[in-house]
């Protein structure tokens, strides 16, 4: 102990074994404002830890397992094969937030202002909508034979996503002699929409006109459209344009 300016300052260390409770308990005490551990390995002396103030602090330090209840990071957390790029390896985590990892498992929400996917997205329900469209060759049958076009649409994702789809196509006919007829379907993954009989006036102008059908709910991984025009007194069918629009969306209409 040191005595200053009427105070009494001390330092030292005890050793001893107590009889408690829960049996023999030996311990060792240090009093002491700042304890530390010093080497002087290479003739520089150095502090691999310090305890001063109710802290400890420690230039390096190797832990095999480590329980932490709160934590502070003041520069980066990172793994011992971190290397940056596209095809590096391991992870980091800096102070700044901006993380680089190879593969993450996310359970809950995440809130992005925008990214970039080079694989593949899959998602039940998105807000804002999406659409594919599928465009098939022209047909062109002369004479009486059927003409019909066929668009198959499969879905990317094996879940029984509920979607819209929309077949629609130009069609012309013209007649050989006179005022003749035909019929036209389309059919939507058997839905089939039956435009009757059509009038086709005489004369090499013929008749063009556009024919649609839509069928909304459909589950199944793949939609078929089916146009098919007939009729045996005409000079010639063309189906231009036939296309199966295929949409999802969580928007409403009123």
């Amino acid at each position: 102990a040191v005595d200053a300016n009427g105070k009494q300052y001390a330092a030292g260390m005890g050793i001893g074994v107590e009889n408690t409770p829960s049996g023999m308990q030996s311990q060792v005490l240090f009093l002491a404002d700042r304890f530390a551990v010093m080497t002087q390995a290479g003739g520089t002396v150095t502090l691999p830890f310090v305890i001063q103030g109710g802290q400890a602090f420690f230039n390096d330090a190797f832990f095999r397992n480590a329980s932490i209840e709160f934590g502070k990071i003041t520069d980066s957390l990172k793994s011992d094969n971190f290397v940056s790029g596209s095809a590096g390896t391991g992870w980091n985590l800096p102070k700044s937030g901006n993380a680089e990892l190879n593969n993450v498992t996310i359970r809950g929400t995440v809130y992005a202002t925008n990214g970039s996917f080079k694989g593949t997205v899959e998602a039940t329900t998105f807000v804002g909508d999406i659409a594919n469209v599928g465009i098939g060759s022209d047909v062109n049958i002369s004479g009486g034979g059927v003409a019909t076009k066929t668009i198959t649409f499969t879905d990317s994702s094996s879940a029984a996503l509920s979607k819209s789809a929309l077949l629609e196509a130009l069609i012309y006919v013209s007649s050989v002699t006179g005022t003749t007829t035909v019929s036209i379907t389309l059919s939507i993954n058997g839905n089939t929409r039956d435009l009757g009989t059509i009038n086709v006036p005489a004369g090499n102008s013929g008749l063009w006109m556009t024919v649609r059908h839509a069928v909304k709910g459909i589950t199944s991984a793949t939609v078929t459209g089916v146009i098919t025009v007939t009729g045996t007194g005409t000079a010639s069918k063309i189906i231009s344009s036939p296309t199966l629009t295929i949409t999802r969306g969580t928007g409403s209409f009123a």
